[in-house]
């Protein structure tokens, strides 16, 4: 879950991907949690006030098939650009 708070006091929350994964940019695996952030704030008592009523909009997180890790994949990137420079600088 991702939550922003605003300086006038207002937030916004959201389901989302894992930024460990490419699929972390594609906005079908991205939905909304406001209902969810209204639960943990009801539960310790932290008084809120729904300012826009999505009420009626049934919103459902697509699963992707598979999850790319873009670390390893930025790491092979990186290390083949140093072995092209250091090959560079033997000739």
């Amino acid at each position: 879950m991702h939550v922003r708070g605003f300086e006038d006091g207002h937030l916004e929350a959201e389901i989302e991907i894992s930024r460990d994964y490419l699929e972390h940019l594609d906005d079908r695996y991205r939905t909304s949690a406001a209902e969810e952030l209204g639960e943990i704030l009801s539960k310790y008592g932290i008084p809120y006030e729904i300012k826009s009523d999505r009420s009626g909009v049934n919103l459902k997180l697509e699963t992707p098939e598979t999850l790319t890790p873009w670390k390893p994949i930025a790491l092979v990137i990186g290390l083949l650009g140093i072995m092209y420079v250091l090959s560079k600088g033997e000739s």
